[in-house]
């Protein structure tokens, strides 16, 4: 089901449940960090969500940036990563190396692993489409 077939109400509470579940997420991992989005920088409901993350030392930018949805959650520094396509292209680069995927996903079975790489090379189609960002 494209991103557009969901009523208003559906849209807002899939993103209030993924935006939740970063928040969970982020304190299991012991991140300390600002504010979450409260909208998604990029998404595709109900398989993709991209949020922006407050930075605690520079309150107002981006500190961090955490995806979830029909992939793992996962999160990265926001240092030099500016916009959603480069948070997006950063994700699927670093899912499709061995050594990033061995030491931070090493628990999954192989097939899951194997899961995280295609869902990496789709980041990565996803981050190359200028008209996938455009507002």
């Amino acid at each position: 089901m494209a991103d557009d077939e969901y009523s208003e109400e559906e849209e807002f509470a899939m993103i209030a449940e993924r935006r939740q579940t970063i928040t969970e997420y982020l304190a299991r991992e012991g991140l300390t960090h600002g504010a979450v989005g409260e909208y998604p920088a990029f998404h595709v409901s109900p398989y993709l969500y991209l949020f922006a993350i407050e930075s605690l030392i520079l309150p107002g930018r981006i500190g961090w940036w955490a995806i979830c949805g029909d992939c793992p959650c996962d999160y990265i520094s926001g240092d030099g990563v500016t916009h959603p396509s480069d948070a997006i292209r950063t994700f699927g680069e670093q899912w499709l190396r061995d050594d990033i995927v061995e030491a931070g996903f090493g628990h999954f079975p192989a097939d899951v692993l194997e899961l995280l790489r295609i869902r990496g090379r789709l980041l990565l189609e996803i981050a190359a489409d200028d008209e996938a960002f455009e507002d």
